[in-house]
């Protein structure tokens, strides 16, 4: 199952021992395109309040309502604080947010969110909000055609034409899974 990262912020974590706070982002590899850490907002009244929890700690399924984890809540509070390790690579999906995206022919809307693989914590799809060329559609693609990304200029760079943008499947289609229709570029 896939989710869009916009939608877990605010997302219950719930410990062994109980509820320890929210999801408030996800921080990702620009590179491999995978989750290594969940910003967790703590409950507790402490000076480092947001966490770094590693999604290899997630036990069992997990959703939109409640991401477990199996650690206590003590230990969540003593997870790393929000100091992000020194990683070139490593960036916020509430930052990528807004990106501009650059295809071999020209600008084609920006990032307008990521779609997370619930076993993996890849980042399956990049959506794309296109409204300003194609009239209004939201359409995934996958991040193997993502050729980089320019942080001091909030760019992403695809190596796809346009036309290939266009043809993406719509965001609608793809949430629950890829569609066995959908242009080879944008399946992982």
């Amino acid at each position: 199952m896939l989710h869009k990262a916009s939608k877990l912020k605010g997302t219950t974590v719930r410990a062994r021992d109980g509820e320890v706070g929210t999801v408030q982002d996800l921080y990702f590899d620009n590179q491999q395109w995978q989750v290594k850490y969940l910003a967790v907002k703590t409950a507790a009244d402490t000076p480092n309040d947001v966490v770094l929890v590693a999604p290899s700690a997630v036990r069992g399924p997990w959703n939109t309502a409640e991401v477990p984890v199996d650690l206590t809540r003590d230990e969540v509070n003593r997870s790393t604080p929000d100091v992000l390790p020194s990683d070139r690579h490593l960036m916020s999906s509430t930052d990528l947010n807004g990106f501009h995206i650059q295809a071999t022919d020209g600008e084609i809307g920006h990032v307008d969110d990521v779609l997370v693989d619930e076993e993996s914590w890849n980042i399956r799809y990049v959506v794309l909000d296109t409204s300003n060329w194609i009239g209004g559609r939201a359409v995934v693609i996958s991040p193997r055609v993502l050729k980089g990304v320019d942080l001091p200029d909030r760019v992403v760079t695809v190596d796809v034409a346009r036309d290939d943008v266009r043809r993406s499947p719509e965001l609608d289609s793809i949430e629950n899974g890829p569609a066995e229709d959908a242009p080879p570029f944008a399946i992982i």
